[in-house]
């Protein structure tokens, strides 16, 4: 995950995940059909990891402006906290390869939605 999201997914070669995962050629492609496979699976983990870290933080919340005011503190901190923070995957992606790619695309719209309905409970 950390190599597309420091690189992009276009700037990101095989040649780059396998010496990055310190796997040889034929384990990756023996796991993924390719690098568009890859990346999805690093879209699914993410929305995952993401998903429960606003629910962590929105849940105990008990009103929309405070759940806001607690996920924008967390943006802030985690921005603070990291030099080099990356900002959200999905995001470049939508920037990099929603025009392009219809299965990026796809993902970064069910998430804006499961987003949505989150911030709605």
């Amino acid at each position: 995950m950390r190599l597309f999201w420091e690189q992009g997914y276009e700037k990101t070669s095989i040649n780059d995940l396998v010496e990055y995962m310190d796997i040889h050629l034929r384990s990756l492609y023996d796991t993924f059909a390719g690098k568009d496979q890859l990346f999805q699976k690093v879209l699914k983990r993410y929305k995952k990891f993401l998903y429960g870290h606003i629910q962590f933080i929105i849940t105990p919340t008990k009103s929309s402006k405070a759940a806001l005011r607690s996920l924008f503190d967390f943006i802030i901190e985690r921005n603070d906290e990291a030099n080099n923070y990356l900002g959200c995957l999905f995001v470049n992606t939508a920037v990099e390869l929603a025009p392009r790619s219809s299965d990026s695309n796809s993902m970064v719209k069910r998430t804006s939605t499961s987003w949505k309905s989150l911030s709605q409970n």
